[in-house]
């Protein structure tokens, strides 16, 4: 019975080591989900910075191209200014003249400055994906190891549990095996004096059948010749000795008894010490099954 309550209950810390085994490969899958996605978030990441530099840089291009062509503009204007203004004795004022120039150095400084916001929006866009990345799989990650130590602390209290009631239970048997082996071996004990005492009474007995034996043999006359000389108590005292060797003379059962008992006596003080184990149960009840 101790066995299969043992085996019992391994098989149950086995199974309930099977369920977090599978518990922690799938949580592990949904780190390596998690990972996964971060990885395609990055790829995408990556591929809008490539797309918002390469907008940036042909704005870039844009505007220098604009500058290149107002340059050009400006050029002209100013040779069509200089050849009007030697052509005709009227022309633009030179109040008009500068406002263009203003204007078009306005358009020109607006658009760098349009470029220089489009590149700070890019890296502090790029600087707040990085970081709410780090902190959701720091977040993820200690979410994971928090799971893993709580169902851990609560497998190893169920298990510590588990095999303290076993051993409880077994320390119990053990007690009582001891108590009952105990009172067999009074029992026995008992048997064993009872014996002896019968064997004494029946050398007693013997011993009075001898003297009167040996007193008839005086008292009559019928003996024969060839007997004359021969002492009777030495021919009962002989028969006797046989008969009392005979008597003491061991069984094989009484002495697959003793042995017994004796295997009994010491599983039983092995179980009354601290370090007493479950294999000294397993071998008195191998010990009981032979017997």
């Amino acid at each position: 019975m101790i066995p299969s309550t043992i085996a019992a209950a391994t098989r149950i810390v086995v199974e309930r080591y099977d369920e977090s085994l599978k518990q922690i490969a799938h949580l592990k899958r949904e780190n390596h989900a998690l990972r996964e996605f971060i990885q395609v978030n990055e790829i995408k990441t990556l591929n809008m910075i490539e797309h918002y530099n390469a907008e940036i840089d042909a704005q870039t291009k844009f505007a220098n191209d604009l500058k290149d062509e107002l340059c050009a503009r400006d050029q002209l204007e100013q040779l069509r200014r200089h050849r009007n203004f030697r052509d005709q004795s009227t022309g633009i004022e030179e109040g008009e003249l500068q406002s263009k120039e203003n204007e078009l150095v306005a358009v020109i400084y607006a658009l760098e400055d349009e470029i220089q916001r489009l590149k700070d929006d890019e890296k502090i866009r790029l600087q707040n994906y990085e970081r709410m990345a780090l902190e959701n799989e720091a977040n993820v990650k200690k979410s994971f190891l928090q799971d893993i130590e709580a169902f851990r602390c609560h497998l190893s209290s169920s298990v510590c549990n588990e095999v303290r009631g076993a051993l409880a239970d077994t320390a119990a048997d053990n007690q009582r095996l001891a108590f009952q082996f105990g009172l067999l071996l009074q029992e026995m004990e008992k048997i064993q004096v009872s014996r002896d005492e019968k064997d004494k009474e029946l050398s007693r007995l013997k011993l009075e059948h001898q003297l009167m034996r040996r007193h008839m043999y005086h008292v009559k006359d019928r003996r024969t010749p060839e007997h004359a000389y021969l002492d009777p108590m030495e021919l009962e005292s002989g028969k006797i000795n046989n008969d009392s060797s005979g008597n003491e003379e061991k069984t094989p059962s009484d002495i697959g008894l003793e042995n017994y008992f004796k295997k009994c006596l010491e599983v039983t003080q092995r179980s009354k010490s601290p370090t007493a184990s479950n294999d000294d149960d397993v071998g008195a009840n191998h010990s009981k099954t032979e017997h």
